[in-house]
């Protein structure tokens, strides 16, 4: 397996090959916890429900989904909505790389796509919130921490300059 993947929309065409549910492995792959367990927000029906009614759906504030594809398959994931608290505003949701291929940009790359989607899809100046369990990766593209109290809720703004960013650690030999 080479290292070469696409970025783009998860969509309707997209059933056939059965990406929605490679979309929801990788998510759970990425989210299981060391005892084995997932957090119930991912489990299967809840959280292919979201990618399906995000890719299928014309509600206002349902996730839009995108993926990095490998072979003809998803490898990542990450998706983006209007804010429900504002129409100012953009939420971050679902990012997850398959543990396979962290740590050479995959991640990093389905983010700033996020971000050039939502700065076509917003205006300037819109914010975008984020939660994350590595708030250190939102930070080094120019995030803040919305609170002392919870340090993995971040805000950035939509047109704000990105820096460039090298992944941190190097994919184990498949």
């Amino acid at each position: 397996m080479g290292d070469a993947y696409t970025i783009r929309p998860l969509s309707m065409a997209d059933a056939p090959a059965r990406l929605h549910e490679q979309a929801v492995h990788v998510i759970q792959a990425a989210h299981r916890r060391s005892d084995g367990s997932l957090p119930e927000r991912f489990l299967t029906p809840a959280l292919f429900d979201q990618v399906y009614d995000g890719v299928y759906s014309v509600i206002r504030d349902r996730a839009r989904f995108l993926v990095a594809v490998a072979d003809g398959a998803v490898i990542g994931v990450g998706g983006y909505r209007p804010a429900w608290c504002s129409g100012h505003g953009w939420e971050l949701a679902y990012g997850a790389v398959l543990p396979s291929w962290q740590g050479i940009g995959v991640g990093m790359a389905l983010l700033r796509a996020r971000l050039d989607a939502i700065a076509q899809a917003g205006s300037a100046g819109d914010f975008i919130v984020a939660r994350s369990s590595r708030p250190s990766t939102f930070i080094r593209l120019g995030f803040r921490q919305v609170s002392a109290t919870d340090p993995l809720l971040l805000m950035g703004t939509v047109g704000m300059p990105l820096p460039a960013v090298q992944p941190v650690a190097v994919r184990a030999s498949a």
